[in-house]
């Protein structure tokens, strides 16, 4: 068999570790592929008058997929880049950007890439919350925002950063136009919530307006109750939706089983359950006609690139094993018609209240640190539904020249002075997009981070600083330390 020929598929599951069946459509352009099985053994070492091995029981295993692949967008701006489920499985939600026309932008005035932005009389009351993904500066125009609360809407919108007491201070109150919300983009954002939406044709019981937090069974059509669900979303006027969200609590759901609880309510599923956050994928490896099936798949990411290259992800996605097989690769559509951005004739720098450094950059790295261990059950071949991401850690590292006191990293290491980042390809970043390869710009930004590590380095003889940037949440909420957009 020929290691080269080597492909790779992702598909969303339907409900948490529940195998789904990749198709033409789920292929992803890899590099760099590896699926390894991960077993361990049940190592008993009998005392007797030998020192012979004796057999050790399979315990449980795992099956782990790296690889790498290209930071490019999808080449439409309504359709999602193909590493939008490998994100969404790292534990990152999907979001559509809106664009919003600004104007009454005074000439002092600036919209930051990366900059938080927002509608109210401050932050803690705003009504609206979003990361802004272009820049603009001293003139009306347009920005493109990743929301992460709230809805925008046509009033005042703000754009803020964060001195180094921890001040808000403003760089732009501008007057919005109403907000384009569809065919715009997509970002990503780090996520803690694994939801899922149901529907029924109906309910019967006394299904009070009480519902959310309220804890129902799934139960399949032997009788069994194969898991639980608590409700996060969907009651309106005294009675439950028949479309609704839920926090799988354990098990899986499918479409035919009972849900609810005989306290409240119960309905039968009526459609094919829908993973909307914290998602689970089933992969799949095929070497030369040797396949290999996981499922359960989640993961984490790194992403970087140096200055004329393109960014590149490295996937480590972590997984149940399904099955092993002989079968012929599938066959799938064009994967390589959009060409990734490269890193010049970009726009990247940092961002701290006095303003945007374009400083000489000449790397870019991020690694997302998610923790991924296997959820056990022992009702389970092999001993595991699938995996969990548990904790993660953020942190970005830049190379870039040593510009003396132009821009201070020791003092704002010292005194724990929180710094932006911002980076633009295909394109300037600007607000007219100027530049802009459509469907294909790409946008990594983190809002407000702490440098955690600070080491000289060396460019071509060239004295340079590498800083490492812990992400950090803006929001009591979190989920928000981080943006990843492509449109």
């Amino acid at each position: 068999m020929l290691n080269e020929r080597h492909q790779m598929l992702f598909k969303i599951e339907t409900s948490d570790g529940t195998p789904a069946t990749p198709g033409v459509n789920d292929g992803v352009l890899v590099y760099e592929p590896k699926c390894d099985d991960d077993p361990s053994f049940l190592d008993r070492r009998p005392s007797g008058r030998s020192l012979s091995q004796q057999f050790k029981p399979p315990g449980l295993k795992m099956r782990r997929m790296t690889f790498k692949s290209d930071v490019r967008g999808s080449g439409a701006v309504g359709t999602a880049p193909e590493w939008s489920k490998l994100a969404r499985a790292c534990s990152m939600r999907e979001t559509n950007l809106i664009s919003i026309a600004m104007s009454s932008v005074a000439a002092a005035e600036r919209f930051m890439v990366g900059q938080l932005v927002y509608q109210g009389t401050d932050l803690a009351s705003a009504t609206a919350v979003g990361i802004c993904v272009t820049d603009l500066r001293g003139a009306n125009g347009t920005v493109l925002i990743s929301p992460i609360s709230g809805t925008f809407s046509n009033t005042t919108t703000k754009a803020i950063t964060i001195d180094a007491s921890g001040a808000e201070v403003v760089t732009a109150s501008a007057t919005a136009a109403a907000p384009t919300t569809s065919g715009v983009g997509f970002g990503y954002l780090p996520d803690s919530e694994r939801i899922m939406q149901l529907s029924v044709n109906s309910w019967t019981g006394p299904h009070p307006d009480t519902a959310l937090g309220a804890i129902l069974t799934i139960t399949d059509t032997d009788g069994h109750v194969k898991g639980a669900a608590q409700i996060v979303s969907g009651t309106s006027g005294g009675l439950w939706d028949t479309t609704f969200q839920v926090q799988l609590l354990f098990g899986s759901v499918a479409n035919g089983d009972l849900i609810g609880n005989t306290a409240l309510a119960i309905g039968a599923v009526n459609a094919v359950p829908l993973q909307t956050r914290g998602v689970s994928l089933t992969g799949y490896s095929n070497v030369d006609g040797f396949a290999r099936i996981a499922s359960g798949m989640r993961g984490t990411f790194s992403m970087d690139g140096e200055a004329g290259s393109n960014f590149v992800f490295s996937w480590d996605m972590l997984g149940k094993p399904q099955q092993h097989l002989a079968q012929l690769a599938v066959a799938t559509g064009v994967l390589n018609t959009v060409r990734p951005p490269r890193l010049f004739g970009a726009f990247a720098g940092f961002r701290t209240a006095a303003g945007f450094f374009k400083l000489p950059i000449s790397k870019i790295a991020h690694n997302q640190g998610n923790t991924v261990g296997p959820r056990e059950d022992v009702n389970q071949p092999g001993g595991s539904l699938g995996t969990f991401v548990t904790a993660r850690k953020p942190v970005t590292s830049i190379e870039f020249e040593d510009v003396n006191l132009g821009f201070d990293v020791i003092k704002f290491l010292d005194e724990g002075t929180l710094v932006g980042f911002g980076c633009v390809v295909g394109g300037d970043g600007s607000g007219t997009h100027a530049g802009r390869t459509a469907g294909n710009t790409c946008v990594f930004a983190v809002p407000q981070g702490q440098i955690i590590g600070l080491s000289d380095g060396e460019k071509n003889g060239v004295k340079t600083w590498n800083v490492e940037i812990e992400a950090q949440g803006v929001l009591g909420a979190g989920d928000d330390e981080l943006v990843i957009a492509s449109f």
